[in-house]
């Protein structure tokens, strides 16, 4: 493979790479909104179960804290993924057109 040919498909590779990391970044997303989501799911349960005794009052205002906490997380977590997955579109476009111009030349 002559040299041009070897640095396009370092850059192709590179493009793919970006891609990868894009997909990773969106499923990591996706898993942190789904471990928050059962995180609450289990705080309103335990809230459910406390008494307004002066004892409990204390765990009440530190759970619904947390609640709180994590409703804003996954308020932006929706525009984390959009912002994520437009990277991730013009870097597949990228390699796309990377890949559909490539041509391997060869020396004899």
């Amino acid at each position: 493979v002559d040299e041009a040919s070897r640095k396009e498909l370092e850059r192709i590779a590179t493009l793919k790479a970006q891609v990868d990391e894009k997909e990773k970044k969106i499923g990591g997303l996706d898993a942190e909104n789904e471990r928050i989501s059962q995180d609450q799911n289990r705080l309103r349960e335990n809230l459910k179960t406390l008494q307004a005794s002066p004892e409990a009052k204390a765990l009440i205002t530190r759970l619904v804290g947390k609640l709180n906490e994590q409703e804003t997380r996954m308020e932006q977590i929706p525009q984390e993924r959009a912002r994520l997955e437009q990277e991730r579109d013009a870097a597949q476009n990228a390699l796309n057109q990377a890949v559909g111009g490539f041509k391997l030349e060869k020396r004899l």
